[in-house]
């Protein structure tokens, strides 16, 4: 929690909100829901960061070859 970026934040709290919405909801889709929530709190947000490091770095790259042509 020490960490500045929602993208660190997102999953903390989404693990929170995972535990509250087990014990609310019945037995039967506890398991359903802890897969969607595992999915959505861990998963995508990894995914979006690793994309946005991906589109980055790729965006650097390319400046460097502008920089070099000069």
């Amino acid at each position: 929690m020490h960490s500045k970026t929602i993208l660190d934040w997102f999953p903390a709290l989404g693990w929170w909100v995972m535990v509250g919405l087990q014990s609310v909801i019945g037995a039967e889709h506890a398991l359903l829901a802890f897969g969607f929530g595992l999915v959505a709190v861990v998963v995508l947000p990894l995914t979006s960061k690793l994309i946005l490091e991906y589109y980055q770095a790729r965006a650097a790259v390319r400046a460097l070859y502008i920089a070099n042509d000069i």
